[in-house]
């Protein structure tokens, strides 16, 4: 990584002196040729996280030859720090990461030969579709002499394939970041060729979803000259690899050659270009001015990769890291693409793998401050901070894991939580799990719906009225303990409430927080309320939707019609099933009439 990124990173991220390592427990990177053939995989796990990652998520939407990609490169004080635990550690502060929608492929990298991902990275990079790379990497004066038996002959690289193949997919990841900063000798750069083409074929053959990418190192004449751009000197490596990952230290007119290079829109999705957020020798300096460098990549039709984003973390921004992290995300918001669940079910507690205790259905189950990122669950988009919105992780409280996502609204709202592509049979059963810590106002849990045959036809929103509305009964119905929804008392101050709502959505028409792809129209599908009740001081309520045949759900999101603050505890999307260990006596009969029974 030329411009001194790399030998900076490697003061600044120097490792700390460590305890002799325990396998049982940890993983670790493999830093010699020698441990790096011999390794193998065991008969007996090391341990169960090793090889019971989580798959892959379905995400949707799926990528095109010509979407523009946004890749994360993790590199935090040289790696394989609180992260390497298997079982997680005691450190609430530990790094953690939680935009995952907007990001396509997550790499995990180090200065070591073979950089193999921790569990834990795996876990939620996957529980969220996001790719995860692991990196092999060799560099003057440290690993060189690693690529130059990689490189003795045909053997030497059959053998390099076979074992990065072997390693990835025991450790469950898709694929690779190679990264060659050491000049190769001419007689050998064919061989770099065919090794990378060997690797990528071989990853294919044991992984659908595999990567194999090139970072812009050393070139086709074997000097370590960094390119900044696609072109002849390293075009090789990109046609051989699933793309290239560009240095730091570009230009405009880099990046207008990369997409000449590139073919145009067809091919410069394959172009990563770098971005080294701690602003080394780079374009308007990173930092919270990272986003400026994302705007102009994406000016050119370019895909990025992002390098460090740690630096939020590491370093003295002013700010809190949650703050820190809602600043950078917020102004990188516009040039993401958003991805979400794919298929059913979806279920998310909105933990983000750490806490100062752990609960279940409520109720507290241990004390104490942990940190583990397999635990974190599925995120949502959170760059609408700010916009008369906060939504901030709340570990004093939650219903599962170690918190819940606090909402606080100032002004009538509408959120959208996650992107998905949801189809389903007959009936879909969403629950929700809240708690209010303000006034209860009026509270919509929205499914936005679209055509999947007709992309012409405008939005159909199913409306999940969860609290502060008074529905309309027959003459004669008398009201359910169960389902009564609010009182008299609240009545009159959502009346009130829908007043100031009415006054300030003409305000807000047209704003930019309010998210509207297209027209929307009120979808005509059934809804029944079917379960109301509260479950140790969390209240739920779950719905029924009919099936609308040749639409999908396209979006998650909450509506608050008036300021107040509230925990969203649990959300769950599934195909209706009543079992009864999920439901009272008497809701199942509910459940199974919900056809028909319209709130």
């Amino acid at each position: 990584m030329e411009g001194g990124v790399c030998n900076v990173c490697r003061n600044i991220h120097s490792p700390p002196v460590r305890p002799p390592t325990d396998p049982t427990r940890e993983i670790q990177p493999l830093k010699t040729w020698d441990e790096f053939v011999k390794w193998q995989e065991p008969e007996t796990a090391l341990h169960p996280a090793v090889v019971e990652v989580t798959r892959l998520m379905p995400r949707s939407p799926s990528l095109s030859a010509s979407t523009l990609r946004t890749l994360l490169c993790h590199d935090m004080k040289g790696g394989y720090i609180d992260d390497r635990f298997y079982e997680g550690n005691s450190n609430v502060n530990a790094y953690r990461f939680y935009h995952w929608s907007g990001i396509d492929t997550f790499v995990y990298f180090s200065h070591h030969s073979v950089t193999i991902p921790p569990p834990a990275w795996i876990n939620a990079a996957h529980s969220h579709g996001v790719k995860v790379l692991g990196t092999l990497i060799t560099e003057c004066g440290n690993t060189e002499a690693f690529c130059d038996t990689l490189l003795t002959n045909e053997e030497s690289v059959s053998m390099g394939v076979s074992q990065l193949i072997a390693i990835a997919k025991y450790h469950g990841f898709e694929g690779w970041l190679i990264n060659i900063e050491n000049i190769v000798q001419p007689n050998k750069v064919e061989l770099l060729i065919d090794f990378v083409k060997q690797l990528r074929k071989g990853m294919k053959k044991v992984c659908e979803e595999a990567e194999v990418l090139w970072y812009d190192s050393v070139t086709v004449e074997g000097k370590l000259e960094w390119q900044n751009e696609l072109n002849e000197l390293n075009r090789a490596f990109y046609e051989a690899s699933d793309g290239i990952f560009l240095n730091y230290t570009w230009t405009d007119r880099h990046l207008e050659k990369s997409w000449k290079e590139a073919g145009g829109k067809e091919g410069a999705g394959k172009v990563y270009v770098g971005i080294d957020v701690f602003g080394r020798n780079f374009y308007e300096g990173g930092k919270f001015n990272t986003w400026k460098a994302l705007e102009k990549i994406r000016s050119y039709g370019l895909s990025a990769a992002i390098f460090a984003p740690g630096w939020t973390h590491e370093c003295d921004t002013g700010l809190s890291f949650e703050d820190s992290e809602a600043k950078m995300w917020s102004d990188l918001h516009p040039f993401l693409t958003y991805h979400g669940p794919g298929q059913l079910p979806v279920a998310t507690s909105f933990c983000q793998g750490y806490g100062h205790a752990i609960y279940d259905e409520g109720k507290m189950v241990k004390n104490g401050k942990w940190h583990n990122l397999s635990k974190q669950r599925l995120q949502p988009i959170l760059w609408q901070e700010g916009r008369g919105v906060k939504l901030n992780l709340v570990t004093s409280d939650a219903y599962k894991g170690g918190g819940s996502l606090g909402i606080v609204v100032m002004i009538p709202k509408e959120i959208r939580l996650f992107v998905c592509g949801l189809k389903w049979k007959e009936s879909l059963l969403v629950s929700v799990w809240y708690k209010w810590e303000g006034p209860v106002v009026p509270f919509t849990l929205y499914l936005n719906l679209h055509s999947t045959t007709n992309t012409s036809l405008p939005i159909r929103t199913v409306e999940l009225r969860c609290d502060g509305f008074v529905e309309a009964r027959k003459e004669g119905d008398q009201p359910s303990k169960d389902n009564e929804v609010e009182s008299n008392q609240t009545s009159k101050k959502t009346d009130q409430l829908n007043k100031t709502v009415d006054v300030k959505r003409k305000t807000e028409e047209g704003k930019h927080d309010v998210v509207q792809t297209k027209k929307k129209r009120t979808s005509k599908c059934d809804v029944s309320l079917v379960v109301s009740r509260e479950e140790n001081g969390w209240t739920r309520r779950s719905f029924t939707v009919g099936e609308e045949e040749g639409w999908e759900v396209c979006e998650i999101g909450v509506r608050l019609s008036a300021p107040s603050i509230l925990l969203l505890g649990y959300i769950t999307l599934d195909n209706f099933t009543p079992t009864s260990s999920d439901y009272h006596p008497g809701e199942v009969a509910n459940l199974l009439r919900s056809n028909v029974t319209q709130l």
